[in-house]
């Protein structure tokens, strides 16, 4: 029985220049909550236990978890307590030339996790356009210029309502 052929030498390749950036690594962060009337209450709630309340009130209810830089409720780093916004401002890099030049040190989103015990409200958000306006004639009520499209993903079984038909 005759051996097969050898392979022939895979070619080499390129040489890739190395990055010379620091390692990037993960930021604790400790996040707002946000204690609406819907939200589950107590120890039942996920934003409790990602919260890391050790002890959540049982009678409270634990509605949001926010992961941002909104003016309402502020992410801060867990290992210095400053705010995100300012470790953003400081660190350019971390999201990039194109989103820092137009945002600084905000994010332009917010996240958010629920955890919902009963029906929310109708959300109706105003458009960019409109949000500007509302913002500059009533900054005590709209925190910020900017729209809210949204997105929801659920991670445990839930019902929502899709869309509205015209009156007509």
């Amino acid at each position: 029985m005759e051996n097969p052929p050898a392979l022939p030498s895979p070619e080499p390749e390129p040489e890739t220049e190395v990055s010379q950036a620091p390692p990037r690594r993960l930021l604790r962060l400790r996040c707002a909550v946000q204690h609406y009337e819907w939200g589950q209450r107590g120890a039942a709630s996920l934003v409790a236990r990602l919260a890391d309340h050790n002890n959540p009130d049982p009678a409270r209810p634990y509605a949001e978890l926010w992961m941002g830089t909104h003016p309402s409720g502020p992410s801060s780093l867990v290992d210095d307590g400053s705010l995100l916004r300012d470790w953003l401002a400081r660190n350019h890099d971390a999201l990039g030339p194109a989103v820092a030049a137009r945002w600084g040190g905000d994010l332009p989103f917010l996240f958010k996790v629920l955890s919902v015990a009963k029906a929310l409200s109708i959300q109706a958000h105003p458009d960019k356009k409109l949000a500007e306006v509302l913002h500059a004639l009533r900054p005590s009520t709209y925190k910020d210029e900017n729209h809210k499209p949204e997105m929801a993903i659920a991670i445990t079984e839930f019902r929502a309502l899709c869309g509205f038909a015209g009156i007509e």
